[in-house]
């Protein structure tokens, strides 16, 4: 029940020496979602990646897209929706100051000002919003078996299109009948057993 970047890193150097690299994926991202800016988590988890059996290379995306996470996997859940609050706050009484009919303050502050920080509660907004995105409504996961079949539909009928080993990562995108369709970061899409 405790829920500790430091005890994510131990959970994550156990299960890689005993040989579960998927496992291990796993407690590295839980502890970077807590703690995103912490070097040796990214340092491990980055390590670990590289004993994964399957590689394969992630579709590519809009370099703003990728500039955007790049920035937002720098913060915390928790820190994007503090930074959030305090700008809308910050903006709000700004602009009732600016804006308040005593003519005598509005001089004080420049419309540039509160523009600005208007701009910066927008930004903080959509960088909570891609946070809650990214830890909460996203179910992303790795392999934790040794292999795994990944079939065309949910259940064993179904064609075998490829094997996927321990520590390959996916997105579940929905679950029926104990199966997950799983989209893979080169963008396929397949059928695990729970």
């Amino acid at each position: 029940g405790i829920d500790d970047p430091r005890v994510w890193y131990n959970l994550g150097n156990s299960h890689f020496k005993s040989g579960h690299i998927g496992a291990s994926l796993i407690a590295y991202r839980r502890g970077m979602r807590l703690a995103p800016r912490d070097a040796d988590l990214s340092a491990n988890y980055r390590y670990v990646r590289l004993f994964a059996a399957d590689k394969i290379d992630p579709v590519g995306e809009l370099f703003l897209a990728t500039w955007w996470h790049a920035l937002v996997d720098q913060l915390a859940i928790h820190e994007a929706r503090w930074l959030a609050a305090i700008a809308f706050w910050i903006a709000a009484c700004l602009s009732v100051w600016r804006f308040w009919p005593d003519m005598s303050r509005r001089a004080a502050i420049p419309m540039w000002i509160v523009g600005a920080i208007w701009v910066v509660w927008l930004l903080a907004t959509g960088a909570s919003a891609t946070c809650y995105a990214r830890d909460v409504a996203t179910k992303d996961g790795f392999v934790i078996f040794e292999q795994s079949d990944v079939r065309g539909g949910p259940g064993n009928e179904y064609t075998l299109q490829f094997v996927a080993h321990d520590g390959l990562a996916g997105t579940v995108e929905r679950t029926e009948s104990g199966w997950h369709l799983v989209r893979f970061p080169n963008g396929l899409k397949g059928w695990l057993q729970s």
